[in-house]
C-alpha cells in the first residue's frame, strides 16, 4: 500500500510537538511491514528511517502556507496517487484536502489536540476541524476521551481509537546489573515550556519535595533558553518558589539523550493541563520509569491501573506536589511501579500500534461506508 503521512513538522520528542514526534516512528513501523511510506513535512529536524521517502513542503506550518504546500501535493499526488492520506494535525488536513479533491484519496485525520475555548480562534478553528472531520474517511483518536469528543462533535464519521506508540528500541530501561546514581531523589519532566504542559506546576510541586533536583526537558534548543520567554518566565518561578539550584533546564535534546535522562530518573512527572498523545509519559515507562501524571486525556488510558504510576487531578498543584512527596519518600511503591512500567509501555510499542493502523487503512479504502475498529 502506498501511504502518505502529512505532518507539520518533525523532531526529537522534547522539540516537537507529540504527535509531530510521532511520524518518524510511525512512519518507519509501516514501512517495516512492507509498505510504501513517504512522510511529508514543512519541516524536519531528524532524518529519515531506513525505507522511508520524507518530503519537504514548501513554506512553515500555518495556515496561510496551505495553498502552496497543496498546490505541490496535488501535482505529485496526480502523478503518483497514494493509496491513502494520513494527515496529523488539523493543518495538514487542511492540506491534504485540498491537494486531494479532485484525486478521491481517503483521508485519515488525526487531530492531535482539538480547538477549545479561550484558544485564539479557537472559534474559526472548530469550524475547520469540524469540515475536515466531515470529509474525512476515518478519524484516528489516540484517548478515550478524544474518541468521545469526536463523537459529540461529529456524526456520521467513523471514529477508531488507536492510541501514539512508542519506540522501544530508542526507548528502553537500564540493563538489570545497571546500579541507579546516587544522590538526591532525581523527577525529570518532558514538556514544552508552555502553560497548558505544566513545566510550572512542575517547579511548584517541587516544594513538597526538599531534597529532589528536577529536570525540564524541552522548549527551544539550548543555546536559545536564555532569550526564549517561556523560559525566562519558568526561571522567575523558580525564584519565586524558592527552589534555585534544584530546577535544571536542558531544552530540547536529541532522542538517545532524554532516553539516558529517563532511564535514571526516580519519577517522571506529567501535570498537563490537557495531554491528547502523551507520547512523554510512553518513553518514560519503556525507559522503566515510574510516571506521575494529571489524570487527562491520554495520560488517564496510559496509568490507567495505576499499577505504573499514578494519577492526580488536574489543576491542584497541592495535591500533585503531596502525590509527588509521598510517591519519592516510598521506595517500595517506586520500585513496583518501575516493574511493572516497561511492560505497559510493550502494549503501545510502534509494531503494534502500526499493524493496528495497517488494518484501519485497508479498511477504509476497501470499505469506505463502514467504520473502522
Amino acid at each position: 500500500m502506498k501511504i502518505a503521512l502529512v505532518a507539520d513538522h518533525v523532531g526529537p520528542l522534547s522539540r516537537s510537538g507529540e504527535i509531530d514526534a510521532a511520524a518518524v516512528p510511525m512512519a518507519a513501523a509501516l514501512a517495516d511491514r512492507r509498505h510504501e511510506v513517504t512522510l511529508w513535512t514543512h519541516r524536519a529536524e531528524v532524518p529519515a528511517p531506513a525505507g522511508v521517502t520524507m518530503r519537504t513542503l514548501p513554506g512553515h506550518d500555518g495556515v496561510r502556507d496551505i495553498p502552496t504546500a497543496a498546490g505541490e501535493l496535488a501535482t505529485t499526488w496526480a502523478a503518483d496517487r497514494p493509496d491513502v492520506v494520513h494527515a496529523l494535525s488539523w493543518t495538514a488536513g487542511l492540506t491534504s484536502l485540498s491537494a486531494g479533491r479532485d484525486l478521491d484519496i481517503p483521508l485519515v485525520q488525526t487531530f492531535g489536540d482539538l480547538a477549545r475555548p479561550g484558544q485564539p480562534d479557537a472559534t474559526a478553528r472548530s469550524r475547520l476541524e469540524a469540515a475536515i472531520a466531515r470529509s474525512a474517511r476515518l478519524l484516528v483518536a489516540q484517548s478515550t476521551a478524544a474518541a468521545a469528543d469526536l463523537g459529540r462533535r461529529v456524526s456520521r464519521v467513523a471514529v477508531a481509537m488507536i492510541p501514539c506508540g512508542v519506540d522501544v528500541d530508542v526507548f528502553q530501561p537500564a540493563a538489570l546489573s545497571a546500579q541507579r546514581p546516587p544522590g538526591p531523589p532525581r523527577v525529570v519532566a518532558l514538556c514544552p515550556l508552555t502553560g497548558e504542559y505544566g513545566a510550572d506546576m512542575a517547579v511548584r510541586a517541587l516544594r513538597w519535595a526538599p531534597h529532589a533536583e528536577l529536570t525540564i526537558v524541552g522548549g527551544p534548543p539550548p543555546a536559545d533558553l536564555p532569550t526564549d520567554p517561556a523560559a525566562v518566565r519558568l526561571s522567575e518561578e523558580v525564584v519565586r518558589c524558592r527552589v534555585t539550584g534544584r530546577v535544571h533546564l536542558t531544552g530540547a535534546i536529541p532522542d538517545a539523550d532524554l532516553a539516558e535522562l529517563l532511564r535514571c530518573a526516580d519519577l517522571v512527572v506529567c501535570p498537563a493541563t490537557s495531554e491528547p498523545v502523551g507520547a512523554g509519559a510512553l518513553a518514560a515507562l519503556a525507559c522503566g520509569s515510574p510516571v506521575l501524571a494529571t489524570d487527562v486525556d491520554a495520560l488517564s488510558d496510559i496509568i490507567a491501573e495505576q499499577a505504573c504510576g499514578e494519577l492526580v487531578p488536574p489543576r491542584r498543584p497541592e495535591d500533585f506536589g503531596r502525590a509527588l512527596h509521598d510517591l519519592l519518600t516510598d521506595r517500595t511503591r517506586l520500585a513496583g511501579y518501575r516493574i511493572v512500567a516497561a511492560d505497559r509501555a510493550q502494549n503501545y510499542a510502534w509494531p503494534r500500534i502500526a499493524s493496528t493502523l495497517e488494518a484501519a487503512y485497508h479498511q477504509t479504502v476497501s470499505h469506505p461506508s463502514r467504520a473502522a475498529v
